[in-house]
């Protein structure tokens, strides 16, 4: 997908009616999208999808988590199932994209769990402040991506968040500003009870100032393991997430960089079944080659190491190998500035410029 033909989807109101309006008005991108993963879960499993989801539903209190934390997300997942036409329980399941992973690894399944290679995030300040990361996911993602344009209900918040056709996000800008970037890190412990990331980025979105997330992002419980980047115009903040809370990463003068493995949660999860994750050359290399890039200030920075195959082997843009493999899907960078940026590029951002989209 080019930037041109990244599609954008207006979202308003309230929470159900935001849900119905992306289901209705892409029905057939959903269903497509939603097919595959269950395809995926059949083929491993040998059990229906309804059969896999009705355990995930009942093994976990993570929509219990939701409706605590997060009610109104709650309900525009409820409305966007209803306008797909498509089963709640597994669409909670799709929707829940690090966790429904980690939990047919667990409850065996047999999900083979390939090594974390990709999404590479960083955070730099200067005279402005940018965001950025690359969403590295499988293959079969490609031509799904949206960019979802949002007002919030009652409010004067805005915000652009990159997701992919029937989920709730990938990654987000909101026009405070506040910008959200993430990356999995699989080798922290995860918990049944906790918040998912698709669910913690629009959750992070909904606050207008840094502090606000930031207290957030360090009280509710997570429900995987994953590193999160926090960046407005004042400042920056970066959370190591696992089942026993949110580690703080400090900044290296002004600098914020993150790959996939963890740099200061001791939460690691000690089951063998894991261990392909822990020695990963790939996400060192990854951090080593960002760290390196990211000393100068500014936009061509960030977009720099953001495009970078200084390492073909370990690159930080991923190109399409085949469906499971983990590609550049979606790549951006938020210019935090009264009123923010947000650069985009829906796939490897070596292949076209940034698309800004204002506020």
């Amino acid at each position: 997908m080019t930037p041109d033909e990244l599609p954008v989807l207006e979202l308003s109101g309230s929470p159900r009616n935001r849900g119905e309006v992306h289901g209705e008005q892409f029905r057939d991108k959903i269903a497509g999208l939603y097919g595959g993963w269950v395809y995926g879960v059949e083929k491993t499993t040998g059990k229906t999808v309804a059969a896999v989801a009705q355990d995930f539903i009942q093994s976990t209190r993570i929509a219990e988590a939701m409706q605590q934390w997060t009610p109104g997300l709650y309900e525009e997942l409820e409305g966007l199932a209803a306008a797909a036409d498509l089963p709640f329980d597994s669409f909670f399941m799709f929707n829940s994209t690090d966790e429904n992973e980690w939990f047919l690894k667990y409850r065996g399944y047999g999900l083979d769990l390939p090594e974390a290679r990709g999404c590479s995030s960083v955070s730099l300040a200067g005279e402005t402040r940018y965001a950025g990361q690359n969403m590295d996911i499988p293959g079969a993602t490609e031509g799904f991506q949206v960019l979802l344009h949002i007002k919030h209900e009652n409010s004067d918040l805005e915000s652009y968040v990159v997701s992919l056709s029937g989920m709730l996000a990938l990654m987000g800008l909101n026009n405070a500003p506040l910008g959200v970037v993430n990356n999995s890190l699989r080798q922290l412990n995860s918990r049944i009870d906790g918040l998912p990331v698709n669910v913690m980025v629009r959750a992070l979105l909904e606050h207008k100032h840094l502090d606000e997330a930031i207290s957030f992002i360090q009280s509710v419980p997570h429900a995987s393991g994953q590193n999160y980047i926090l960046a407005s115009d004042t400042g920056a903040a970066m959370f190591e997430c696992s089942a026993h809370g949110a580690v703080s990463v400090p900044e290296d003068r002004g600098r914020l960089v993150h790959t996939n493995h963890p740099l200061v949660s001791p939460d690691v999860n000690q089951d063998d079944r894991f261990n392909v994750n822990r020695s990963s050359s790939d996400t060192q290399v990854r951090l080593k080659d960002l760290e390196s890039k990211v000393t100068d200030q500014g936009f061509d920075a960030v977009a720099a190491a953001l495009r970078s195959h200084e390492d073909p082997d370990n690159p930080v843009c991923r190109h399409i190998t085949n469906r499971r493999t983990n590609y550049s899907a979606a790549s951006v960078i938020y210019e935090l500035v009264r009123p923010p940026v947000l650069h985009v590029v829906p796939g490897p951002p070596c292949e076209a410029k940034f698309r800004p989209f204002e506020f």
